[in-house]
């Protein structure tokens, strides 16, 4: 099992009722997938979707996921 790491870039805006735009805001988050589950019960190699024996958390969640960082631009 690996981790990996993600760049997410998002864009959101406001508009007036006339549908002018009256703010914009960008932002950064960089996540990293880790290979271990949300609850740590479970070892990182077992497949939780296909053993019944799996926590429920791991099931439904999976893995867990970090925030490296985070920033306005």
């Amino acid at each position: 099992m690996r981790g990996d790491t993600f760049v997410i870039r998002t864009y959101g805006e406001a508009q007036d009722a006339g549908g002018k735009i009256t703010a914009r805001a960008y932002a950064e988050t960089v996540v990293q997938c880790v290979p271990e589950y949300v609850d740590p019960a479970d070892r990182p190699s077992l497949n939780a979707a296909a053993d019944p024996a799996a926590k429920a958390a791991n099931k439904t969640s999976g893995r867990r996921v970090n925030v490296v960082s985070f920033r306005w631009l």
